[in-house]
């Protein structure tokens, strides 16, 4: 930037050139701390959420096999390219079922009142006060889900076939009763390559391998850590490479 400006040939288009360009922040330690900071955010919600998927599948392999044909007809039909992994709509399912039933939070969307603010209701929140939904208790409404505390991989994949547009089912759509990327204009901006990166890495390991429990039994339950929700890290999955 010092050599060529503001432009040049092969400019990077990253988050770094990003905040160099609209901030004009040159100092390293800010701008490594900002790389590390949105990378967490990325790494770790991405993989827990992975990580519970499969734990889901190698507890229910049953599934495995509706997976695979609807990777086969999507993938014979386009190829391993985006337009195939939009067609996958019981991965999409499985994803947001598994966010929905499991999730990563107990709380989630934490705001702070800027202001004093008094609700339709007539609750009276004061300026400086930390809010957050119970995302965890609201994905489980019985009043909003069916059999909520059911597993139902593709619960939200029936849902899209039996309505005309269904794309207000997807896994990366915005709405009250799933607030799997947050709501708003503070949502998730990378849900889209993060739900893309999950069905990609789902469909190969069920086109790659028989996936299970180590004990065909038991799955360590999940652990709660102050407001979060992760993987209990004794849970073992086993891998058979399939013969085809």
């Amino acid at each position: 930037m010092e050599a060529e400006g503001t432009d040049w040939c092969d400019k990077p288009n990253d988050y770094l050139q990003w905040w160099l360009d609209t901030s004009q922040e040159t100092c390293p330690i800010l701008l490594m701390r900002r790389m590390l900071s949105v990378n967490f955010t990325a790494i770790h919600s991405t993989s827990l959420t992975f990580s519970q998927a499969l734990l889901k599948l190698a507890e229910n392999p049953q599934y495995a096999q509706v997976l695979r044909d609807e990777v086969e007809a999507v993938v014979n039909k386009h190829g391993w390219t985006k337009d195939a992994l939009s067609e996958m709509r019981k991965f999409d399912s499985f994803f947001k079922e598994t966010q929905r039933f499991e999730g990563m939070a107990i709380l989630a969307l934490p705001r702070i009142a800027m202001s004093d603010l008094t609700l339709a209701d007539g609750t009276f929140i004061p300026q400086g006060t930390t809010l957050a939904f119970p995302v965890h208790r609201m994905h489980h409404d019985d009043a909003v889900f069916e059999n909520p505390d059911t597993f139902e991989p593709f619960r939200f994949a029936k849902t899209r076939s039996k309505e005309l547009n269904g794309a207000g089912h997807q896994m990366t759509t915005l709405g009250p009763d799933v607030l799997l990327f947050g709501l708003g204009t503070h949502a998730c901006p990378g849900r889209f390559f993060a739900a893309t990166v999950l069905k990609t890495m789902l469909a190969h390991i069920v086109m790659s391998y028989d996936v299970k429990l180590e004990d065909d039994t038991f799955r360590p339950q999940a652990l709660r850590i102050g407001r979060s929700i992760v993987p209990n890290p004794t849970a073992k999955v086993m891998f058979r490479k399939r013969v085809e």
